[in-house]
């Protein structure tokens, strides 16, 4: 994660989250294969999470988080939550 390549940070970015996002929310997270049609509850609440970051929503972004995510591990899921919504914003 610590390079100014900014592929690279991105990848990394997602990686952490990935690792992280089962010990953060408590259970093995659904997440399909690509190219699957549909969403999970889990990969659509991460795609609001990281929108909602992305909009600069506050309180959208504070209700999703606390809504799924243990309370240790809320300060690393902001991080990682918000460092991927700049990373992968097309404004």
């Amino acid at each position: 994660m610590l390079t100014s390549e900014r592929g690279m940070a991105r990848t990394g970015y997602v990686d952490v989250l990935m690792r992280c996002l089962k010990e953060a929310i408590g259970k093995q997270p659904q997440i399909f294969s690509p190219g699957t049609e549909s969403l999970s509850f889990d990969e659509a609440w991460l795609i609001e999470l990281i929108e909602a970051a992305a909009r600069g929503d506050e309180a959208s972004f504070a209700f999703l988080l606390q809504s799924r995510v243990r309370p240790h591990a809320r300060r690393n899921m902001t991080f990682l939550a918000s460092q991927i919504s700049d990373q992968f914003r097309l404004t």
